[in-house]
């Protein structure tokens, strides 16, 4: 179904849609990651003009896996859905929700990791995806 999905992309994009949200988790087992590389294929393949390629954002997650703990297992997701999506730095890096309830400890080397990917250029910016108030005072503070 890829080029019924790149004429919804383009038809997406021709009408003013330049903001697209995808995560590292979604598609499972050899599928792992397809939005990702689905997204990086038709970006460069839209036959719209310059400027609008150049104005989409790219909003992906990178998820909470229980083996991402340090900032090496983080840098290493980015690069992963970087390569994906073909892109030298993703518009918005987020975190794909809070393990704050079963695991308070990786919650805060995750918040590190993506302020780290930020310090580094490798996205444009940062946020979290399905936090709660409470998390995001936690955040913020």
């Amino acid at each position: 179904m890829d080029a019924s999905l790149q004429e919804t992309f383009n038809l997406a994009v021709r009408n003013g849609i330049t903001l697209f949200d995808t995560a590292d988790s979604y598609g499972t087992g050899r599928f792992n990651g397809r939005s990702e590389m689905l997204l990086g294929k038709f970006i460069p393949e839209y036959k719209g003009t310059y400027k609008v390629r150049e104005n989409i954002v790219v909003a992906t997650k990178f998820a909470a896996y229980p083996w991402r703990f340090t900032f090496g297992q983080f840098l290493k997701a980015c690069k992963s859905s970087l390569s994906r999506l073909q892109v030298e730095r993703i518009g918005i890096g987020q975190l794909h929700g809070s393990t704050a309830n079963y695991a308070p400890l990786q919650e805060l080397s995750l918040w590190d990791g993506l302020v780290a990917l930020y310090e580094k250029g490798l996205v444009r910016a940062i946020g979290v995806s399905n936090y709660g108030p409470r998390q995001l005072l936690k955040i913020h503070d």
